[in-house]
């Protein structure tokens, strides 16, 4: 996620990291929602995030797991 809107911009876009954040969190707060945004490239700061939504309570989880799959293209 830090080189979004860098990395091949034809194929993701030319939107930064910090303008996603900015735009959900608007939108969260405009629905009233809390929300706290993470990246991490290590699998293990990643297990260890979802363990502690589990412990919050965390109504909600969205993650990008990208990074653990393995595709023909970028093996």
């Amino acid at each position: 996620m830090n080189l979004l809107g860098i990395r091949e911009p034809e194929i993701y876009g030319r939107t930064s990291a910090a303008e996603l954040n900015q735009m959900l969190a608007d939108y969260a707060r405009s629905k009233g929602f809390a929300l706290e945004i993470f990246y991490t490239n290590s699998e293990g700061e990643c297990v260890d995030r979802i363990i502690k939504a589990y412990h919050d309570k965390v109504d909600a989880l969205v993650m990008n797991r990208r990074l653990y799959l393995r595709s023909p293209r970028h093996s």
